[in-house]
């Protein structure tokens, strides 16, 4: 991958693969609840404290990311959310 000093391109895939491991663990979770009310908002309830927190807020920002914690923690519960994901087949780095 040839980049130019100063791409931010690159940058925010990065943190945006950051992000998305943060979702990809959540939404796990949120499978393994199997429905249970308690535990999907217990779920939600740590997502939200994550991205309330001074990491959560400098990955979403990093990665280009525009939406509110609440916003983030909605999806990160929201299985309907993982099926929007990209999944880009691994590129051979040169």
């Amino acid at each position: 991958m040839n980049t130019v000093p100063g791409d931010a391109a690159p940058c925010r895939r990065l943190w945006a693969s950051v992000l998305l491991t943060v979702f990809n663990d959540s939404w796990s979770a949120t499978r393994k609840a199997r429905g249970d009310a308690d535990k999907i908002a217990a779920i939600r309830a740590d997502a939200l404290r994550y991205f309330r927190s001074r990491d959560g807020r400098k990955v979403a920002t990093l990665a280009g990311v525009v939406a509110t914690p609440d916003e983030l923690a909605d999806i990160a519960v929201n299985l309907d959310a993982e099926k929007l994901t990209v999944k880009e087949p691994a590129q051979s780095r040169q």
